[in-house]
């Protein structure tokens, strides 16, 4: 596959995952046959219902056995190509892709967006997601709705809920940060991340830098839509979506898919 399909086929797959997610909420709002509502494809779903599963055998509300399909399938994926889920098949993480590019649009740049942290402050705000899964985790020992339902973006953007102040709240609020910071929610808050985060150490499927080929041009890390720069910080590193922009962005060649220490077909 060239490089240029990459980009391509990156972005038909994430267009594809927002038309169903489009399509489940509306069904899902107006009860179309019956159809379950968005919320019960979400792979975090089932990570909030955990705890009651294992302990009782019952769901908290609104959770069932479509969650822990999804999650099984995240999970699956996670261990062949890292958080590839995130990258390329979230809605959300779609929906930012295309908010930071209408941002950039708005600025005339190529790839500046109109806030750019600190190194050392966007490296401590990233473990919040971290603090917000031991939260979720914790409530839901006596929860009988998923702790997140009433702050989660994916509901409220999908889900149809504007019969108040705090789902417009967050549904402003995401939508500004998407536009400030590129992938905001991926960074810095989204639970379901710090659950595939450490696959990305142990997946099948990798991404590799040779050092042989490559001349620190940068290019990789100009593109990185979560902001890591693959040569410096790695290409195991947590944060990494396996969305191979890095591999589309380096024009010598040095950026590839390994299979654990090889490339595919050597």
């Amino acid at each position: 596959m060239t490089k240029p399909n990459l980009r391509f086929w990156r972005r038909f797959v994430q267009g594809m995952a927002l038309v169903a997610a489009g399509v489940a909420a509306v069904r899902g709002a107006l009860s179309l046959s019956g159809q379950p509502s968005l919320e019960s494809y979400c792979p975090f779903g089932a990570v909030e219902s955990a705890w009651q599963l294992l302990a009782e055998g019952r769901f908290l509300a609104g959770i069932g056995w479509g969650n822990v399909l999804a999650l099984s399938v995240a999970v699956a994926i996670a261990l062949l190509a890292g958080r590839a889920f995130c990258g390329w098949l979230c809605p959300l993480g779609a929906l930012q892709d295309a908010l930071a590019a209408i941002s950039r649009r708005l600025l005339g740049t190529r790839r500046e967006m109109p806030i750019s942290l600190p190194r050392k402050v966007d490296r401590l705000l990233r473990w919040a997601k971290y603090l917000v899964l031991g939260w979720v985790l914790w409530l839901s020992i006596s929860a009988v709705v998923p702790p997140l339902n009433a702050y989660c973006p994916l509901r409220t953007l999908f889900g149809l809920q504007a019969g108040s102040l705090l789902p417009i709240g967050i549904g402003l609020t995401f939508v500004t940060a998407s536009m400030s910071i590129e992938r905001f929610w991926c960074r810095y808050l989204c639970p379901l991340g710090a659950v595939l985060a450490p696959f990305n150490r142990i997946s099948w499927l990798r991404i590799r830098v040779d050092p042989l080929s490559c001349r620190l041009c940068g290019r990789c890390a100009s593109d990185c839509p979560a902001g890591i720069d693959p040569v410096r910080d790695g290409t195991t590193h947590p944060e990494c979506l396996r969305c191979l922009d890095c591999i589309a962005a380096c024009r010598r060649g040095a950026v590839n898919v390994v299979v654990g220490g090889r490339k595919p077909g050597q």
